[in-house]
């Protein structure tokens, strides 16, 4: 295809009125230079890594017992200890999936220092073209890394920062900027593309900041002790060696499956999300009974918020009533038991206990993954006011949270922890985080803040 659009037989774009082929197409073809060569196609990747894919998988494999002991290592011990299906969604899940053939595969020794790829480039058997055994060459040549992003071109590229080693990579990718925004942080593999471009191949596992920093307290961890059994090895042998599967193991455990926080309400129980249903019996009966009750207050809407009684009028549930039946909502058991006591009380033969539910908050969020999702409701308000609404609530919130105790800095306020030595790096991360969420909010067409000011307003621009 040439740059002009036009075919060799339309008429030339100068004017002459001769045939482009003819007129101008010489000149346009030498002013563009040559087509770079590329070192594999397209076709060649995607054949060469579905060779490496059935030397891991496939029964007949003379690798598949190599593979069976890999899960071991690139899973963790600790996986055995994981419920079954947890382990099985686990396994097939991207980017374990993925991560475990390309790690195995590329990183892995399995016989004086050869890896199942080293071994497949060189056999005759495999009968690999030109490009596919450059493509694995190069493959083989690269290691799984924590990298930052630290700026998105649409459609063009990125910026990477290699958290461990601070070498910045230009990443020639389109895809991924839509989708990733500056300060995520990603476990990657990058490589040499068929230009000789960097590019990311293979698994990619997604950390926030503070991931990020728990991450890389782990691989240094493992950096000292695998000097101390290897003291002879450099710090690439060890990244290439290590960290496909320390990544994976650290995304699995501390990302996948890490456990929701124990919630508990401000008595002290733990949440539970509570459903009483009540048939009724006499709407009018029972609506006069619930107007003479104190600790309950119309809510506009034909229902009502049920408060504690007192001074503090905490608030216990709500409670929807239509001609047939009467729901209450509550977040723990026993002010599901106590609000059903007191319609029951209150209710008389107006109504009548129908069932009481109980949903963990694990069970809730399993059946929400499993609903389809809805499309997005119309907007209420025009979205300029709604933008200007949102950074003039996030503005002020923001400037109070300087000045707030952080759980996460030991209780300090940020413009106290930015003083010091060991907290600093954390309110680094806090506002790298902030940064990050902000930059997804707005990608993703809601309302969002640019919280740059921030790390001016903490002395953080240095």
């Amino acid at each position: 295809m040439n740059m002009t659009g036009l075919g060799r037989n339309d008429p030339c774009h100068c004017g002459s009125g001769r045939k482009y082929k003819r007129c101008c197409l010489p000149k346009d073809a030498a002013a563009r230079g040559p087509v770079p060569l590329r070192a594999f196609s397209q076709r060649e990747r995607h054949d060469a890594a579905a060779l490496l894919g059935a030397s891991v998988l496939e029964r007949s494999s003379p690798f598949h017992a190599d593979a069976a002991f890999g899960q071991i290592e690139f899973f963790g011990e600790e996986f055995a200890q994981v419920p079954e299906a947890d382990q099985e969604r686990a396994a097939a899940q991207e980017p374990c999936a993925s991560g475990f053939i390309w790690w195995l595969a590329l990183d892995r020794p399995i016989a004086e220092g050869e890896t199942i790829a080293s071994l497949l480039s060189r056999s005759p058997n495999a009968r690999l073209t030109r490009g596919q055994r450059t493509y694995l060459e190069r493959l083989m040549r690269s290691r799984m890394g924590v990298y930052e992003v630290r700026d998105v071109r649409r459609d063009q590229g990125l910026t990477l920062v290699d958290l461990w080693t601070n070498e910045v990579h230009e990443v020639s990718e389109r895809l991924a900027t839509h989708s990733l925004v500056r300060y995520d942080v990603l476990g990657a593999r990058l490589m040499e593309g068929p230009l000789g471009e960097t590019e990311i191949d293979g698994a990619v596992y997604p950390f926030s900041q503070e991931d990020a920093a728990g991450l890389l307290t782990a691989l240094r961890g493992e950096w000292s002790r695998w000097r101390k059994k290897n003291p002879d090895a450099g710090e690439q042998d060890f990244l290439k060696r290590t960290s496909g599967a320390l990544i994976n193991r650290y995304w699995l455990h501390r990302v996948f499956l890490r456990p929701l926080p124990k919630l508990a309400t401000t008595d002290g129980e733990p949440v539970e999300l509570c459903k009483i249903v009540f048939d009724v019996l006499d709407e009018g009966v029972l609506r006069t009974a619930l107007a003479g009750e104190e600790t309950l207050a119309a809510d506009g809407d034909g229902g009502y918020t049920w408060f504690e009684p007192g001074d503090g009028r905490r608030i216990l549930g709500s409670l929807t009533l239509s001609t047939r039946r009467l729901t209450v909502e509550t977040m723990n058991r026993a002010r599901a038991q106590l609000a059903k006591d007191l319609l029951e009380r209150l209710g008389g033969g107006a109504l009548r206990h129908r069932l009481t539910e109980h949903t963990s908050i694990e069970q809730a969020l399993a059946e929400h993954r499993k609903r389809p999702q809805r499309g997005r409701r119309e907007r209420e308000i025009p979205p300029e006011l709604e933008q200007q609404i949102t950074a003039d609530y996030l503005t002020e919130h923001y400037r109070r949270w300087m000045d707030e105790p952080i759980p996460a800095l030991g209780g300090r306020t940020p413009r106290h922890a930015v003083k010091l030595k060991t907290l600093r790096p954390k309110v680094v991360t806090l506002l790298k985080d902030l940064e990050r969420m902000s930059e997804r909010s707005r990608a993703e067409g809601h309302p969002a803040i640019d919280v740059a000011w921030l790390w001016t307003e903490l002395g953080l621009t240095d």
